[in-house]
């Protein structure tokens, strides 16, 4: 099994979209109000959000996937601004244990 590998390019791949988004921000790169994004997700593409986290910068990262397995990155600054950084076809879940498994691992009781 890749899941040291999987989660490396995950954790790549939310850099460098949230690179794309400052840069899309700035630009006024296909942002507009996070609510409609969401609902444009939802109603064309069938895109429903299976994850998410807050950045240090404050922007919210969210992962959204459509039974289809397209999917897209939203970033959103905390003044409801939102900015699609990337989306894509074939997404697939990280087998299980996550991540937060390996690093957490639950104590044995005794």
């Amino acid at each position: 099994m890749h899941r040291p590998l999987d989660f490396l390019l995950v954790t790549l791949a939310v850099i460098l979209a949230i690179a794309i988004a400052s840069s899309a921000m700035a630009e006024g790169i296909f942002c507009k109000n996070r609510a409609e994004i969401v609902a444009d997700l939802k109603k064309h593409y069938g895109e429903y959000k299976v994850s998410g986290g807050l950045a240090k910068t404050g922007v919210l990262v969210e992962i959204f996937v459509s039974k289809d397995r397209s999917w897209t990155v939203l970033l959103s600054r905390p003044d409801g601004v939102s900015c699609i950084a990337s989306s894509g076809q074939g997404w697939r879940r990280a087998p299980t244990p996550s991540i937060l498994d390996i690093a957490w691992p639950k104590k044995n009781k005794t």
